[in-house]
């Protein structure tokens, strides 16, 4: 699932991450392993508020051209979306605009 109407730092699980980790470093002016550690902290996070075995739904069901559905994630009732945002793990994105820094990611 993508989640909608947010972007996490990257956390360097593949190439590909590596290379988006690369994009956002020059876009919000942090080198590449802060933008990594955030991105690290983001799912952690994300983990630690959506255990195994919440009960799950998602809200949305485009697809983007990765296949990947789009969505608000709600875990027990709470939006994971809005969670990361608030808690300051994860920027707005107002595609197609960029993308804005997660207040935590300095």
């Amino acid at each position: 699932v993508r989640l909608l109407s947010i972007d996490t730092p990257e956390s360097g699980f593949d190439d590909n991450s590596n290379r988006r980790a690369k994009y956002q470093s020059g876009l919000w002016h942090l080198d590449t392993d802060t933008i990594v550690a955030c991105g690290q902290r983001a799912t952690a996070r994300a983990k630690e508020l959506c255990r195994d075995g919440s009960k799950v739904s998602i809200v949305g069901d485009k697809l983007d051209k990765y296949k990947r559905r789009l969505g608000f994630v709600l875990c027990d009732g709470r939006n994971i979306n809005e969670l990361l945002v608030a808690e300051g793990h994860a920027g707005r994105y107002p595609f197609p605009g960029p993308p804005e820094r997660p207040a935590l990611c300095k």
